[in-house]
């Protein structure tokens, strides 16, 4: 479950930012607000470049730290991020927000490396949408994802099941695995022979 909610906070939420900070405002709560508005006081940059200047930035890090050798390719990861985040803010080129927003976005996004790739066509989809429409891009980018998900198959097999049956047997390895004494039929979707014949244990004892 926590990598389900990194996947889906590393490809969504610097969207969500740039919507709220660059077209819906009064989405925010007016302390917030005044932060914010005080950091980017001597930002030049809009909102959108500023993030994907930075996301882009915090890509290239972690792609030369997975090349060079593992003990030095972290601490340069670590280090490049921090000296390169704290030297842009006091330039004045990217405001403090952005720096924690970026450094939370790539932390999340550690959690799931197989999806490093689909991790980032997905996040710059939905950073331009929501820099362009605002939250009606980010909603947008946000079905188009789903929609995609929801039509995933492996082996002929759907991803996710939603065939509207809210059946224990057969959601019981969508989300939450149930306990292994628990598995004794399959889903619809998989056999019409609902009915596991025998177990492993079973199968030792007959031997």
């Amino acid at each position: 479950m926590v990598r389900f909610l990194s996947f889906f906070t590393t490809t969504a939420l610097p969207a969500f930012y740039i919507a709220l900070v660059a077209f819906h405002h009064e989405m925010l709560p007016t302390p917030f607000l005044l932060i914010i508005a005080s950091e980017r006081q001597s930002v030049p940059l809009p909102a959108a470049l500023e993030v994907a200047f930075m996301l882009i930035v915090f890509d290239i890090l972690r792609e030369t730290g997975i090349r060079m050798p593992q003990v030095v390719g972290q601490s340069i990861s670590v280090l490049g991020a921090i000296v390169i985040g704290q030297a842009a803010v006091e330039a004045g080129l990217v405001a403090a927000p952005t720096i924690i927003l970026v450094a939370f976005t790539g932390i999340t996004g550690i959690l799931v490396p197989k999806l490093n790739a689909p991790i980032i066509y997905t996040r710059l989809l939905l950073l331009l949408l929501s820099s362009v429409l605002g939250l009606v891009g980010f909603v947008i980018g946000f079905s188009l994802v789903f929609i995609h998900i929801l039509n995933l198959k492996s082996f002929g097999i759907s991803q996710l099941n939603l065939n509207g049956e809210f059946k224990y047997q057969n959601i019981k390895d969508s989300i939450f695995r149930g306990p292994w004494w628990k598995m004794h039929s399959r889903p619809k979707v998989l056999s019409n022979n609902i009915n596991r014949v025998k177990s492993l244990g079973d199968n030792i004892n007959d031997n």
